[in-house]
């Protein structure tokens, strides 16, 4: 099955990609999962399909790094497909895909799900992702390609219905905009604008599977809609859109996928989560969505139940579609990514995916907020891969091995920085809030003991200190998120109470040494930002997190400004100050029976 020239690009890039040297010979043979046998000098590798040959030169490199000369695996997936949704409305520079997608084949994934939105160009629509780096025709078809070789189908993500955020907002796209995220279902105009966007991704992309979104349309038909048709039944005008959709995919023999979550929505309350297990949808849902593959996601649950209840419902409600799982590694909205909470939560997913005989799983790389690059998720894909070839038999450590071998990150530098989230119960992001919070403001939203954060997050520097990182997260630039995390601490958990208890040393303190210690920390910051953006991925978005980061860098400013006036007398209060701040009831933080650095 393999020729040599193939085996030799395989094995160059594998190797090349973790450092790793072998001048010995290696045998490929056809093998169904793979195959990894050594004895010496004598090495076997067995696969079916090059990203399998792929992960099977990264095992094999993995052991051997470690010292064995005698090296017997066999591994067979418990998934046919294993993915990733990579979110590039912020698009990445091809070359960082195809660098992911090295990642990605060493450790035995066979597809990558792009999800543009707006990043890729529609000729006959200049304003669709005008000013956002799209991706051309050309810097798709090498992504493709290359993907090809590593045995990775690229598959275009795309939006049909909801999430049209950045295109819609141009006066161009009037015509075919319900509101300020829905396309206009049941006008002509929008069915034209879509077969465009679908034929331009088929004419580049070898694959004959679309996704086509359809996910959080929750104000379809309640915009411009309205204008010129009655209060409309949105179950019937979800599928007739769909209806309309799945025809255009079927000309251009496209196979499509969408999100499951809004066929659960519309047959629930409108207000419950979006896998209500109380929905009840009507026999046209099912008849709409025939025929397409339905993307269960969820990235938050950290329990088995909810899994195995909604792949349940989903396996019964629609029976002549594949069931695909969703899942998350998460970096989504984050400075740091967060491997602990991605742990508890993909376990029991991928977990009652086997239980369950779900054949095609993903993790999805949401970066939205692109204070996260993307690299940060690759740590996370090893849970994925793990489970796929080695099925409920994996443990961390087996997870661990792969991730450090395939990122060069520690398991201990990995697990240190994670604990800037502080979060246990779901993915609660406290440690972007601490950055994020204004200091006169101070809206964190949750109850927090802020002495005992910055105990643990002193801790974890600490290790940082001590341990080793890369692009994928600068050991640099953990450093500098996690010392600004620590001093708003001690600014958010010290000035509202010196303010009312009438301590002005602390005050002086926080104007004169935390404010001009904190100001050049975040200048420090927006420039790893920046530079980690541009490493990766194209300039157009970069300027948001410049803004942000000025921003702060002023109300900072301004904050001590107001400080030194009231301690001068010139002004008799600071209102900001005055406020009193209201308990919303989130409570949900790790307790220290939960710390995971040891």
């Amino acid at each position: 099955m393999f020729n040599d020239e193939k085996v030799r690009e395989i094995r160059n890039r594998i190797f090349n990609l973790v450092h790793f040297v072998y001048d010995g010979t290696i045998e490929v043979v056809d093998f169904n999962g793979v195959k990894v046998t050594a004895n010496g000098d004598c090495v076997t590798l067995g696969a079916s399909s090059p990203n399998e040959l792929a992960r099977a030169f990264f095992l094999f490199a993995m052991e051997k790094a470690a010292g064995k000369s005698n090296i017997d695996i066999v591994q067979k997936p418990v998934f046919d497909r294993l993915g990733v949704m990579l979110s590039v409305q912020y698009p990445m520079k091809p070359e960082a895909v195809v660098n992911y997608m090295e990642i990605m084949a060493a450790l035995g994934y066979n597809y990558l799900l792009m999800y543009m939105e707006t990043s890729y160009e529609v000729k006959a629509y200049p304003f669709f992702g005008y000013m956002r780096g799209r991706y051309t025709p050309e810097e798709l078809k090498y992504i493709d390609n290359e993907g090809a070789k590593l045995g990775i189908e690229v598959i275009p993500c795309i939006q049909t219905f909801g999430h049209m955020t950045d295109y819609l907002r141009w006066p161009a796209a009037t015509a075919v905009k319900d509101n300020a995220e829905c396309l206009l279902a049941d006008c002509e105009e929008t069915y034209t604008f879509i077969e465009a966007m679908i034929s331009t991704v088929s004419s580049i992309f070898k694959s004959r599977r679309i996704h086509i979104g359809f996910d959080e349309t929750r104000g379809m038909g309640l915009g411009r809609y309205l204008i010129n048709h009655d209060y409309p039944d949105r179950t019937e005008l979800f599928c007739r859109h769909l209806d309309r959709v799945k025809a255009i995919c079927e000309k251009y023999s496209l196979s499509p996928l969408m999100w499951s979550d809004m066929p659960f929505r519309l047959g629930g309350d409108g207000y419950s989560d979006e896998y209500d297990a109380k929905s009840v949808i009507p026999p046209i849902v099912s008849e709409a969505t025939a025929n397409v593959g339905m993307c269960f996601w969820d990235y938050y649950n950290v329990e088995y139940e909810p899994y195995d209840k909604t792949l349940k419902r989903h396996l019964e409600l629609f029976p002549d579609s594949d069931i695909i799982f969703s899942g998350a590694s998460w970096v989504l909205d984050n400075h740091i990514m967060n491997m602990p909470h991605t742990l508890r939560a993909t376990i029991p997913a991928l977990e009652a995916c086997i239980d369950n005989h779900i054949r095609d799983v993903n993790a999805t790389i949401w970066g939205n907020a692109g204070n996260t690059n993307l690299e940060q998720s690759l740590p996370g894909l090893a849970i994925f891969s793990e489970y796929c070839y080695m099925g409920k038999q994996c443990t961390k450590d087996d997870i661990y091995k792969v991730s450090e071998f395939a990122t060069g990150l520690s398991r201990r530098y990995i697990e240190a920085i994670s604990e800037f989230h502080l979060g246990y119960k779901n993915s609660l992001k406290l440690g972007s809030r601490l950055i994020w919070c204004d200091v006169l403001f101070e809206l964190m939203r949750f109850n927090l003991d802020y002495a005992r954060a910055k105990e643990r997050l002193q801790k974890a520097l600490d290790i940082i200190n001590e341990e080793k990182g890369n692009y994928i997260c600068p050991k640099e630039y953990a450093q500098v998120v996690f010392k600004i995390a620590i001093m708003k601490c001690d600014v958010l958990g010290g000035l509202r109470k010196a303010y009312k208890s009438g301590n002005t040393d602390f005050m002086q303190k926080t104007a004169d040494e935390y404010i001009p210690a904190l100001i050049p920390l975040y200048e420090k910051l927006s420039e790893y930002r920046t530079s980690l953006w541009m490493m990766g991925t194209k300039p157009f978005g970069v300027e948001r997190l410049q803004i942000q980061y000025a921003g702060i860098i002023a109300r900072l400013k301004f904050a001590q400004s107001r400080i030194k006036d009231y301690l001068a007398g010139t002004i008799s209060q600071i209102e900001e100050l005055e406020q009193e701040i209201l308990d919303e009831g989130y409570v949900d933080w790790l307790d220290d029976s939960d710390h995971y650095i040891s």
